[in-house]
């Protein structure tokens, strides 16, 4: 008896390691200051520092290097350079994250694009990669779209050019790890709308 319970404090006491472990990790696998993301305009980062925001690294290796959940695109208007940040805040990565639009790369006029909280195993917003549990990684990831790419997921998902929105610039799909996302659309210059989700 005496060893049954010695087995399982030591179980416990395992447990207990690996969760602390994975919270150090998920504290690690966040970008510590905007200020690492180099490519950043300097009022964008300072905006972002203000706040105390901090930018979660989406969960595939390749997809981190190329975007690390900032963009640069024409989300607001053709030919536009905007900056696109998905942030969560310093001390409650846990609470929900937010899609930050910075028209032109100024924050004269910031625009808070759509805000999200979702659950995994144990009420995470973080999830492990494939077969690889000792790492956690943020479950969401923001990735430009064109008509183009949008057109041949819709043809993909039996739908039709006819059924294709009005689109005449980049947009932006938060992307959630096994839970869909959000199409985020700027349409006339005035409004931020979701496009019908496709699978």
């Amino acid at each position: 008896m005496a060893l049954l319970i010695l087995f399982i404090f030591i179980l416990m006491s395992d447990a207990a390691t690996a969760s602390e472990a994975r919270i150090i990790t998920q504290v690690d696998t966040l970008i510590l200051a905007p200020l690492e993301e180099e490519h950043l305009p300097a009022k964008v980062i300072s905006w972002l520092q203000a706040r105390d925001f901090l930018i979660p690294l989406p969960w595939e290796k390749d997809y981190r290097k190329q975007y690390g959940n900032t963009l640069t695109g024409s989300f607001t208007g053709e030919g536009r350079k905007d900056c696109a940040v998905l942030v969560v805040s310093r001390g409650a990565i846990e609470d929900s994250c937010k899609l930050w639009v910075f028209p032109q790369g100024d924050t004269l006029n910031p625009m808070l694009v759509g805000t999200h909280k979702w659950n995994f195993i144990g009420g995470s917003h973080w999830s492990s990669p494939w077969g690889v549990e000792s790492v956690a990684s943020f479950a969401g990831r923001i990735i430009p779209y064109t008509r183009a790419e949008y057109l041949e997921r819709l043809k993909n998902s039996g739908g039709t050019e006819a059924q294709c929105p009005k689109i005449d610039h980049e947009f932006i799909l938060l992307h959630i790890v096994d839970k869909g996302g959000g199409w985020y659309y700027y349409y006339d210059g005035s409004a931020w709308t979701l496009l019908p989700g496709l699978e």
